[in-house]
């Protein structure tokens, strides 16, 4: 499911939009359940998947006036993976930054001389502007997917303690839902994983 987390992707797995799921389950729970009991209440009565069942209890809660997590008063929503990983952080950089590297977070681009200001386009049609290029530390940047109405903040930052370690971190702001920020999760947890593989490491 974490290939494709969106409102057509929910409808498509389920058969029901988002709109027919929350106005079948408002009549059929209550606004006292915790996030918890809802989903159960939908992976049991509707067999959904654990990971649509979690999502759809947030919406609900949210339809009902809870605030979800990650939903913010001034960004949208946001989200953060951070993983440290056994490499050091020159190494983690040059993979980042490599044009396989790229296409973990951006997408099929030939490198272009990165600096603050430097706008990018990727062959899928992921757009954005570099806004902070620290080598080695940092990066900050808007970042669209091409079906987005508004581009995100992303933020990329690398730190480090000792030699061989670097905790990995991806904070992403002013994304628009539930299903953004979900899917968004899935994509960099994805994208530290495959900077782990592509160094060659074992699970720390």
């Amino acid at each position: 499911m974490t290939n494709g987390i969106s409102k057509e992707a929910l409808a498509e797995a389920t058969g029901k939009s988002l709109d027919e799921w929350l106005t079948m389950l408002a009549k059929e729970a209550d606004p006292s359940w915790s996030d918890e009991r809802l989903a159960g209440h939908i992976r049991d009565e509707h067999g959904t998947e654990d990971a649509w069942a979690r999502l759809l209890a947030a919406a609900l809660g949210e339809r009902w006036g809870r605030k979800p997590v990650g939903r913010t008063a001034s960004t949208g929503f946001q989200m953060g993976v951070r993983r440290t990983l056994p490499i050091a952080r020159e190494r983690v950089w040059e993979l980042l930054m490599s044009r396989e590297g790229l296409k973990l977070w951006i997408g099929e681009l030939a490198p272009p001389e990165w600096a603050a200001g430097v706008p990018f386009e990727s062959a899928e049609g992921t757009t954005g502007t570099m806004r902070v290029y620290k080598p080695y530390e940092q990066l900050r940047l808007t970042w669209k997917l091409p079906e987005w109405d508004k581009p995100s903040t992303l933020q990329i930052r690398l730190m480090s303690s000792s030699p061989d370690r670097t905790t990995v971190s991806f904070h992403q702001e002013n994304l628009s839902d539930l299903f953004e920020r979900e899917r968004m999760l899935a994509k960099w947890e994805g994208a530290i994983a495959s900077l782990r593989e592509m160094a060659g490491t074992a699970d720390a």
